[in-house]
């Protein structure tokens, strides 16, 4: 665990104490080995003992938990709400220490992560925003049967329930004069509160435009209320693994850089990418697996992750597979690694169902074999002849060039 000042810390809710109650037993905290308990400063605690300490502020979390009328907090946001001043130096040690608490500590199988988080964007407030025009696009809604976001993901191998249920749309304006279509992507801890939120259009290549909504700015630009950056350390980092808490936990969770490709597999998770801050799921309690993409970026962190002990999907080893059904094997894969990057590109182009791929998952250091990195085209050299200066003076001089 991190280093923190936990004398700032004690001195700190000493200062909250001495603000909040007039007795004086009722100031006096005690400091145990893991807590700080307290007569607790948002309840009262006791109207008849004065002596009763029931609030406890736990060291390894900073987090605050009252058992008279169970109040909850955090060091951070009690410091706040009685305006007890954070030193910015000691902030920064702080944010660090929290961070990585929540991914010591940020189980399943308890309540820790539910009871840290208390802040959510209603859907309705995110609804209203998009109405007010202070949203990044207007007209927002689920997607609609017939709409040009409709079409596109039926291209793209989505079926009517899963592009219903799980995908929004709206217009973005450039200057009042360009309009076109973007899809949203909302992070849901249910149907009614959102965490994080994507966009995109649906343009390839340099006109692809996509935007990643950590809770943080999502929070402030919706409510118009800025956010002390301690409070929000875990809620940013849980923004960016979509579908996080709506899987089951007591089963096999397949972890994907992309939203969309974690739809075609159930008890999934999308993230943002492959740089995606993973270690709040690698814990020994949860059992998870890495689909990473069909390119050397992916590639790259299937090597990673299947040398730390994880299951990754062995893209090499499927098209092996897959390329003994043809004629010419050495066509067929140079054909997949040119127009399969993913999986949804797999189920669109190859008809494969989800099941068939679990084989092709592996926890085994000696299946590197089956990570190989697509090399780069080799540049070739154009040999020049450097001309000769002297020979062209002579003949511009004699009058020989040309003819």
């Amino acid at each position: 665990m991190a280093e923190l000042d936990m004398d700032y810390i004690i001195n700190n809710v000493q200062k909250i104490l001495d603000k909040v109650h007039s007795n004086e037993n009722k100031r006096k905290l005690k400091v145990k080995s893991d807590r700080i308990t307290m007569a607790c400063p948002i309840c009262g605690d006791s109207a008849k003992d004065s002596r009763l300490k029931r609030g406890h502020l736990f060291f390894n979390n900073l987090y605050y938990r009252c058992f008279n009328e169970d109040c909850r907090s955090n060091f951070t946001k009690l410091c706040k709400d009685y305006n007890v001043h954070i030193d910015s130096h000691k902030k920064m040690d702080i944010i660090n220490y929290i961070d990585l608490a929540f991914h010591r500590y940020a189980k399943r199988n308890d309540d820790w992560i539910i009871d840290n988080l208390d802040m959510y964007i209603k859907y309705d407030d995110l609804v209203d925003w998009f109405e007010s025009g202070d949203g990044p696009v207007h007209s927002f809604k689920p997607v609609e049967k017939g709409s040009k976001i409709y079409k596109y993901l039926k291209q793209r191998g989505f079926n009517d329930d899963l592009i219903i249920n799980n995908f929004y749309e709206g217009i973005k304006s450039y200057s009042g004069k360009f309009h076109e279509p973007f899809i949203i992507f909302l992070n849901k801890f249910d149907d009614n509160t959102i965490i994080g939120m994507q966009e995109r259009n649906i343009r390839k290549g340099k006109n692809r435009k996509f935007k990643i909504w950590t809770f943080k700015e999502l929070y402030e630009n919706v409510y118009k209320k800025e956010l002390d950056p301690i409070d929000t350390v875990n809620y940013n980092r849980l923004s960016y693994l979509f579908n996080f808490f709506n899987v089951n936990y007591e089963s096999e969770i397949t972890i994907f850089e992309g939203y969309l490709d974690s739809l075609f597999m159930p008890n999934s998770i999308g993230a943002v990418g492959t740089n995606t801050d993973f270690s709040i799921l690698t814990n020994d309690d949860l059992n998870i697996r890495f689909f990473f993409d069909n390119d050397n970026t992916g590639k790259k962190k299937a090597k990673e992750w299947l040398y730390k002990g994880y299951k990754v999907f062995l893209w090499d080893k499927l098209i092996n597979d897959l390329a003994k059904n043809y004629v010419d094997p050495h066509s067929y894969k140079i054909w997949f690694n040119k127009n399969i990057k993913d999986l949804n590109d797999l189920v669109l182009k190859e008809n494969i169902h989800y099941k068939k791929l679990y084989k092709y998952f592996s926890d085994n250091k000696f299946d590197i074999i089956y990570i190989k990195f697509a090399s780069k085209p080799k540049i070739q050299k154009i040999k020049r002849e450097i001309p000769d200066i002297n020979g062209i003076i002579n003949n511009i001089k004699y009058g020989k060039l040309n003819k």
